[in-house]
């Protein structure tokens, strides 16, 4: 399903220094990751299971946007497989907060997301990495690509 940017409220939510959430790398992603728009329902694909869904966290967050609060980017850490494998999800952050985005704004909405990876840095990264994995991710916690791609659009 192709993303769509609903409103410019669900990037008013996103606060990488101050937000719920924030980690010191959404602070300086551009030097350590990629910034992404990326849906909540593909997110959470892409992430591990949620083992027991914690109904109060959601609720929280809900409550905590609405009155104005802001989050930090949720990230998903990636470790390239080389061109010729798909690269794997192998850690993340965020899927309580997707879950709130997605009952406030929609599975569809377009929302600011980080991607790292443990041996590359923003300027290791070339536009055929780039586009590669855009096209084939392995979730977390699966050994194969779940659907193919595209999963994200580049911010900037």
């Amino acid at each position: 399903m192709p993303i769509r940017i609903l409103s410019t409220s669900v990037n008013s939510i996103i606060d990488n220094r101050k937000g719920l959430g924030a980690v010191p790398h959404n602070q300086d992603v551009d030097y350590f990751g990629l910034r992404v728009h990326m849906t909540p329902s593909t997110f959470r694909h892409l992430a591990a299971p949620l083992a027991q869904r914690k109904d109060e966290s959601i609720k929280f967050m809900v409550e905590h946007l609405k009155g104005g609060g802001t989050i930090g980017s949720p990230f998903l850490l990636i470790e390239d497989q080389g061109l010729d494998e798909p690269a794997k999800v192998v850690g993340h952050e965020g899927r309580h907060r997707m879950l709130a985005v997605a009952q406030l704004f929609g599975n569809n909405a377009a929302v600011e997301v980080h991607l790292f990876w443990p041996h590359y840095r923003r300027r290791h990264l070339t536009p055929e990495m780039i586009e590669h994995w855009n096209k084939e991710l392995c979730p977390e916690k699966m050994d194969r690509v779940y659907r193919p791609g595209p999963y994200f659009k580049v911010i900037g």
